[in-house]
C-alpha cells in the first residue's frame, strides 16, 4: 500500500502509547497472515482471477479507509484483518496468474516486470506518503491511498480479464 510505510509517523499522531500498538499491529499482521493465508486461498482458488482482483482490491480499499479513521486499537485490528484478507488472496493468486500467462521460456522476465511495483512502490510511496501526511494529515493520506487502490484495482481488474480472454 502506497502510504502504510507512513502508518507509523500517523499512529504517533493518534495515540499516545502509538509504539505499542505499531508493535501489536505488526505482530497481529504477522500472526493473521500466517493463519489466513491457506484458508483464504483455498476458499478462493476456484474464482476467476478478475474476481479474486475485485475482492483483494476492495479489502484494500476498505483497509486504507479504516486506517484514515481508526481511532481505537479494536477498530484498527479489524482493519488489520481486511488488509491481510486481501494480501493473502492477491499475492498468492497473482503469482499464480504470472506463471500461466508467462511462455515458459520468458517466465523469470515476466516476474520481474510484476515485481516492479514493489521496487515503484518502496521508492516514491515513503516520499509521496510523507509529503500528503505532513501537508493534510494522515485521513487525507489513507483516502488519497483508497482512490489510488481503486483506480489500480480496476486497471487491473480489466487488463487480467483481458488476458484471460486472450488465454482462452
Amino acid at each position: 500500500m502506497l502510504s502504510l510505510t507512513n502508518y507509523r509517523l500517523y499512529l504517533a499522531e493518534l495515540f499516545e502509547n502509538f509504539l505499542f500498538i505499531l508493535a501489536s499491529f505488526t505482530v497481529c499482521h504477522a500472526l493473521l497472515g500466517i493463519v489466513l493465508q491457506i484458508p483464504l486461498v483455498k476458499w478462493t482458488e476456484k474464482l476467476k482471477m478478475n474476481t479474486v482482483v475485485i475482492i483483494s482490491y476492495g479489502c484494500f480499499a476498505l483497509s486504507a479507509i479504516g486506517f484514515a479513521f481508526a481511532s481505537s486499537p479494536a477498530w484498527l485490528l479489524l482493519t488489520t484483518i481486511v488488509f491481510t484478507a486481501g494480501e493473502s488472496v492477491l499475492f498468492n493468486h497473482v503469482q499464480a496468474f504470472v506463471s500461466k500467462i508467462a511462455p515458459s521460456h520468458m517466465r523469470g522476465r515476466y516476474f520481474a516486470f510484476y515485481g516492479l511495483h514493489w521496487d515503484i512502490s518502496r521508492t516514491i510511496g515513503p516520499f509521496l506518503g510523507g509529503v500528503v501526511l505532513i501537508r493534510c494529515g494522515g485521513a487525507v493520506l489513507f483516502l488519497s491511498s483508497c482512490a489510488v487502490v481503486a483506480a489500480g484495482g480496476a486497471a487491473q481488474y480489466f487488463a487480467v480479464k483481458k488476458l484471460e480472454k486472450a488465454a482462452e
